[in-house]
């Protein structure tokens, strides 16, 4: 009975920690200044790790690259060890040239103690004037203190114009249950509310166990300043990773090369739940990235 008590202690006590993991899904410097927003918005670099279907609305072709550091404020006592430097790399190639467009992503992630690989591979295309459907294929492979994993994720997305300024989106992420994940779906609006003011917003849910209480909110707002800079800023919040924050960031647009930046703070949902940070910490990220456009 000891021996058997004991294995399964150690079996929760493994995939508790995976589960508490730092390796969240990563972000570009645009979606980290939305607070992950944009499920419905006609995005270009991001249809390669975020909705896949947008990419279709768009004829140009890009190659992004971007570098994040990730730091830990206000340590915890309880915090057994000091959280080591962390950082993020990622690299995305957009490709529009073919009537099934899409793109090819790499990740490159080292924080706290935790590691992870990952390729992703995306296609959308045009099912009328107005709509699109997409697919993204996630292979990765993460390294924790206690294990190693190696899974393919499939996602699915579509993307709908009503008209110039307003877009609607839908996301279906991990509907296979990849890596023992929950499936979730989040939908999503673009609204241009002003001339040079619009409106993001995103919600969710685990759809399939416990939806009303597995939920999450982003809600961003980005303005547009002669023509070429765009500056965001936004609030989220998310039961299902159990964290909630803010962040903000610009984006300066040429004619083939960007700049863009993104700080991003977030902190524990609850206190009573279990969490990546613990009572009285943030995790502080920020995101410096080019993008060249031809």
């Amino acid at each position: 009975m000891y021996i058997s008590r004991l294995i399964i202690l150690c079996f929760f006590t493994i995939f508790s920690n995976n589960s508490l993991a730092f390796l969240q899904d990563i972000e570009t410097a645009q979606l980290k200044s939305t607070g992950g927003a944009g499920v419905g918005s006609i995005l270009l670099n991001e249809a390669s790790i975020f909705n896949p279907a947008s990419i279709a609305f768009h004829d140009k072709t890009s190659i992004y690259y971007s570098k994040e550091q990730v730091a830990l404020k206000n340590r915890n006592p309880d915090r057994n060890r000091k959280f080591k430097d962390s950082s993020r790399e990622l690299f995305v190639l957009s490709d529009t040239s073919s009537q099934v467009k899409g793109g090819f992503s790499v990740e490159q992630s080292k924080v706290n103690r935790d590691e992870r690989f990952r390729i992703t591979s995306s296609a959308s295309s045009l099912i009328s004037k107005s709509t699109a459907m997409g697919i993204l294929i996630k292979y990765t492979e993460d390294d924790y203190a206690q294990s190693h994993k190696t899974f393919t994720q499939v996602d699915l997305g579509l993307t709908h114009i009503f008209r110039k300024g307003l877009s609607v989106g839908a996301l279906f992420q991990n509907p296979t249950h990849a890596n023992r994940s929950e499936p979730v779906a989040i939908l999503g609006i673009h609204y241009n509310l002003f001339a040079n003011m619009d409106l993001i917003l995103d919600a969710g849910t685990t759809y399939e166990k416990k939806p009303e209480e597995n939920t999450l909110q982003r809600l961003a707002v980005q303005l547009e300043v002669f023509g070429s800079l765009f500056l965001r800023t936004s609030q989220f919040h998310d039961k299902i990773s159990e964290i909630k924050g803010t962040s903000w960031g610009f984006s300066w647009v040429g004619p083939k090369l960007s700049l863009e930046y993104a700080y991003k703070s977030f902190e524990p949902l609850s206190n009573d739940e279990p969490s990546i940070i613990y009572e009285d910490e943030k995790v502080i990220e920020n995101t410096l990235a080019l993008v060249l456009v031809y």
